[in-house]
């Protein structure tokens, strides 16, 4: 038997135990503790003075300055202000920037004439809400999903989704608009799963496989629908704050990606392959790590998107999800939280599991429980895990097409 064959067969050895029952009660279990845990954190939190969601404070200051001070939306003096009186136990110099563009601040006006305690749990109840409509599309979508009954517990305790929540971050409106436009090109809408698409420029990290498979594919009615809802939010975030917010913007995000170039940023928590090589290596050396692999990964998407596009057909399920998969790998500002979007490649893998490995299952359990243990094994090692299990995933995702591509075609 050869290495390799020993190292798979060992593999599915361990993800034999993986039976349905065990995994329904595992995650039973960990629904109960993590949401025990989780309501006893801020329980002591009150108790202890500290304030509750680590990132959402970057988003109630946006609203509070958007709402009387738009010019100064980026304005870090005008930021810390108003931090220190949130968090008065915060030294000086110490800060949450906005890193968002200024249309996003619009919505968020809503929460500027509540307490910090009422927007953040208006914020987490409205992630909730958010999250289970995704759950519930998704599985709409794939019929063998829905037999497993054990995906709603599994998703409601969820490591990812506890960091979101935990911090505040916008992860599962990300998921709700990933979902949808899905949701919308299998129901054979293109220009509204566009539409969809575009509301993704919040975070135009994003869009940068998504914009190039569109146009290469020339996929013209979600490209219509992409161009028309950016538009509009970049029009309108000029308009009602002011076209100079942008510039402001970009030159955030560029001090922020700065900041990640020179360590100065939690990378144990990033998930691109950037801050994988970067506490490790020198710049110039990761950079051009970097390249070499977003070449395979590259070379991997461009294999699979081959061909005429057929979204009503599983290769085109498999097509997204790899796409999905590769946007966290460059995705430059992509946090341990922001792993909440694999629950679209791991459900259309259960859907399409027999084009798949045994051990699949084995994967997709390490990148579910890896934002509660990347992060330490990063903090003590500078490797983090979470990247090479992405990449792995890629390449089965890259297997699986390929088995499903050469199996209709003989």
């Amino acid at each position: 038997m050869q290495p390799g064959t020993r190292v798979e067969s060992a593999l599915n050895k361990i993800s034999a135990l993986l039976t349905p029952k065990r995994v329904l009660l595992y995650a039973l279990a960990l629904t109960i503790i993590t949401w025990f845990f989780f309501f006893m954190i801020h329980i002591r939190a009150r108790a202890f003075g500290v304030t509750p969601g680590a990132d959402f404070i970057a988003f109630y200051t946006a609203a509070q300055i958007a709402g009387t001070t738009p010019e100064k939306l980026y304005d870090v003096p005008t930021q810390q202000s108003i931090q220190q009186q949130i968090r008065p136990d915060l030294p000086p110099t110490r800060h949450w920037h906005y890193l968002y563009p200024p249309f996003f601040a619009i919505p968020l006006l809503a929460l500027a004439p509540l307490t910090y305690l009422q927007a953040y749990w208006a914020w987490t109840t409205a992630s909730l809400i958010l999250y289970a409509l995704s759950i519930l599309i998704l599985v709409s979508l794939l019929p063998a999903a829905a037999e497993a009954g054990s995906i709603f517990v599994i998703a409601a305790s969820a490591p990812a989704l506890i960091w979101c929540l935990l911090t505040g971050q916008t992860t599962a409106l990300s998921l709700f608009l990933w979902i949808l436009a899905f949701y919308w090109i299998k129901r054979g809408k293109p220009f509204f799963s566009g539409f969809t698409l575009g509301l993704l420029s919040y975070r135009f990290q994003y869009l940068i496989l998504l914009a190039p498979i569109l146009l290469l594919k020339k996929f013209w009615m979600p490209i219509l629908g992409l161009a028309i809802s950016s538009s509009a939010l970049i029009v309108t975030g000029g308009w009602v704050l002011s076209v100079r917010s942008y510039a402001d913007y970009f030159e955030t995000v560029l001090v922020m990606s700065e900041r990640i170039g020179e360590k100065l940023q939690p990378l144990p928590k990033y998930i691109s392959i950037y801050a994988f090589f970067r506490p490790l290596l020198p710049n110039s050396v990761t950079i051009s790590l970097t390249m070499l692999v977003m070449a395979i990964l590259v070379y991997w998407l461009a294999q699979m998107w081959r061909g005429s596009l057929r979204p009503g057909k599983p290769t085109f399920d498999l097509q997204f999800s790899m796409t999905l998969t590769m946007t966290l790998l460059l995705t430059h500002q992509g946090l341990i939280y922001d792993l909440l979007l694999l629950t679209v490649p791991a459900l259309i893998i259960y859907e399409n599991r027999s084009w798949f490995p045994p051990y699949y299952k084995l994967l997709l359990l390490l990148l579910y429980f890896a934002p509660y243990y990347a992060p330490i094994i990063a903090e003590k090692t500078g490797v983090n895990p979470t990247q090479p299990l992405l990449i792995w995933l890629t390449y089965e995702i890259y297997r699986g097409s390929e088995r499903m591509r050469l199996s209709s075609s003989g």
